[in-house]
């Protein structure tokens, strides 16, 4: 019979004669050859074995079997697809990728532990460095004074210039107060008069007098004259004190001003007396003229008192002189060239002591200048 003289079945007619003859429902049209029962079985389970599934199942797939053709649920093929691709529904691909950003993660916490890391240790560096600086600036001084201790630094701000000349203290010797002023020149002021009384002591009288004409030290002040009066007014006792950078030794450690300056001879020289440069020197020990701060490092004053005897015209003198460095307020400013440095020297004539028959008593004043 031709096939469009067909007549119509039912569908469950048409469907087990169709399939049995090798219709198919989706291309609308007969085999021209019909496979065998067993052909059709073998292509059935080739398709299950392969795994091959359509994406979007939208009919039921026929599934050949030993018993025949039965029908099966599409998205049983799609979870059977999934059970090849592995336990997570994933492919081998998509797995590498996963494994891949979780790698990326963990580098990328590492990444971010290391930078705390670092950064918390550059912080911790800065803040030591800020603590070692604030507290060399605060000790720049004790560093620089203390170094004293193996050498002696120079201090080169401080003036080196000669400016003012130390007063003839021997000619003061032997006159009273008034005749001293007058030697001294103008700006020669009184400061202060002191009554003295030092068993066997001669000096009844010390008298300061301020040169206020002469240079003046920030630090130290203006150059000052201190007369020593016997009983009878008599000036049997002369001194001077100034700071020695206006006499042009600023620039000398304690033991270079000493041992290679001269200072004491040349300013003792000055005041009237005729000592040999080298005639005076320092200890060997610097302990001995030199004061630490409890820390048993840092200098807080170098201090020294130098003696001798000297002729001059017939008559005996006898001399003194201290040199004093005082780092105090070096140590607070961090500044060397804040040093006080200063010098003191004293001449003293015995025979120039008015004799005792010659003294008022000693319930009189002394007489007048």
């Amino acid at each position: 019979m031709p096939k469009h003289a067909r007549a119509v079945k039912t569908d469950d007619s048409w469907n087990d004669e169709n399939v049995s003859s090798g219709y198919s429902p989706e291309e609308g049209s007969f085999e021209d050859g019909i496979e065998s029962e067993s052909g059709a079985a073998r292509a059935g389970q080739n398709t299950a074995e392969t795994g091959e599934t359509s994406g979007d199942v939208d009919q039921a797939t026929l599934m050949a079997t030993e018993e025949g053709l039965i029908e099966v649920d599409p998205w049983d093929a799609s979870r059977e697809g999934a059970a090849l691709s592995g336990k997570d529904g994933l492919n081998p691909h998509q797995r590498k990728s996963r494994k891949t950003k979780r790698i990326l993660i963990v580098v990328l916490i590492i990444l971010v532990c290391l930078i705390g890391v670092l950064a918390y240790f550059t912080y911790a560096l800065f803040s030591e460095a800020s603590r070692e600086a604030s507290k060399q600036a605060g000790q720049v001084s004790i560093a620089g004074v203390t170094e004293m201790a193996n050498s002696d630094p120079s201090d080169s701000t401080t003036a080196t210039i000669k400016a003012t000349d130390v007063p003839d203290l021997t000619q003061l010797i032997g006159k009273n107060e008034s005749e001293a002023l007058q030697l001294l020149g103008t700006g020669a002021i009184v400061v202060s008069s002191t009554p003295q009384k030092e068993e066997g002591n001669p000096v009844r009288t010390e008298v300061k007098i301020s040169l206020s004409e002469e240079p003046t030290d920030a630090r130290s002040g203006s150059p000052s004259v201190y007369l020593g009066l016997d009983g009878a007014g008599v000036i049997v006792r002369a001194g001077y004190s100034c700071a020695i950078t206006t006499l042009g030794y600023g620039a000398s450690s304690f033991s270079d001003v000493v041992s290679k300056d001269f200072i004491i001879e040349n300013t003792l020289n000055e005041a009237g007396l005729q000592l040999e440069q080298g005639s005076v020197g320092l200890p060997t020990e610097r302990s001995e003229y030199t004061t630490y701060k409890e820390d048993n490092k840092t200098i807080e004053k170098e201090s020294f008192s130098f003696g001798g005897e000297q002729n001059v015209d017939g008559l005996v003198f006898e001399w003194s002189a201290v040199l004093r460095y005082d780092y105090t307020v070096a140590d607070m400013s961090g500044n060397l060239a804040d040093t006080i440095r200063q010098i003191y020297i004293y001449i003293y004539s015995p025979d120039a002591v008015t004799p005792a028959h010659l003294l008022p008593p000693e319930s009189e004043e002394p007489p007048a200048a």
